[in-house]
């Protein structure tokens, strides 16, 4: 009870009963994570102790970092370091994931599973070197075939996304800029008109640059950077708390180099 009481303290709070310091600290590490706090998760066979030793060795992470961290300039889109791998052989919590259906394997594994070589950045902001956790989900789509989901996430707080991309726009270079200027005229109140369409190595590209998501007060949202664009039959987001300039050298390791 130690650790929790400990714990709620450190995040500005007052003591409260077992039940609410479970609740506080799940609301903390989805605070860190970047997400909205989501009532209601169960957990099973795992005491609150438990989970707050859990918590507090992320956090400790992300204070003191770890000996073999690299060392860059960006400022993680989620502590450096963590997971939502469980270690210590607990078994029964149910943690957020990014999209339904998906589960964090090796990437070995995740390419084993979806059939095909997951393309992915090679930036000293993001590599093979500094891959933490990859998350696959499948769902099946109605008439047959599957809808892959894919999201690489790196020690150093850079995650990328790989989702099916809109037919319409496959391989039309032309299709893909008027749809980018579209969101671009669409989302120019919400992020005050910095939301810009650009290109990475030649392909048309959507950048929204961290902080630039705001709130129907005009308050930053305090949101990471994103880059999209399309890689063959994938649309892809490269996303982090970084400069424009950071978020699009690594988009420009991802996306097909001009002949």
């Amino acid at each position: 009870m130690n650790d929790e009481i400990d714990l709620v303290r450190s995040l500005g709070g007052t003591p409260v009963p077992d039940d609410a310091v479970h609740d506080r600290v799940l609301a903390a590490v989805e605070k860190r994570l970047g997400r909205p706090p989501r009532r209601g998760i169960m957990v099973w066979g795992l005491t609150a102790a438990a989970l707050v030793i859990a918590v507090v060795a992320g956090i400790a992470i992300t204070r003191w970092g770890g000996a073999s961290a690299p060392s860059v300039a960006a400022i993680p889109s989620f502590p450096k370091g963590w997971s939502l791998k469980v270690h210590g052989g607990f078994e029964g919590i149910q943690l957020p994931t990014p999209f339904v259906n998906a589960r964090d394997m090796s990437l070995a594994q995740a390419e084993q599973k979806v059939g095909f070589q997951i393309p992915r950045p090679n930036d000293p902001l993001a590599n093979d070197g500094q891959i933490q956790d990859v998350w696959v989900g499948m769902q099946p789509v109605e008439g047959g075939g599957t809808d892959i989901q894919i999201q690489v996430v790196y020690s150093t707080g850079v995650y990328v996304e790989l989702g099916p991309a809109i037919p319409s726009v496959v391989g039309d270079l032309v299709a893909q800029r008027i749809r980018f200027q579209n969101d671009a005229q669409q989302d120019a109140q919400s992020t005050d008109g910095r939301a810009r369409v650009t290109t990475v190595n030649g392909v048309p590209a959507y950048l929204v640059p961290q902080g630039a998501a705001t709130w129907a007060n005009g308050e930053s949202q305090g949101a990471a950077g994103v880059v999209t664009f399309y890689l063959g039959d994938e649309v892809v987001d490269v996303v982090g708390y970084m400069s424009d300039g950071d978020l699009l050298q690594i988009a420009a390791s991802v996306a097909p180099q001009p002949a």
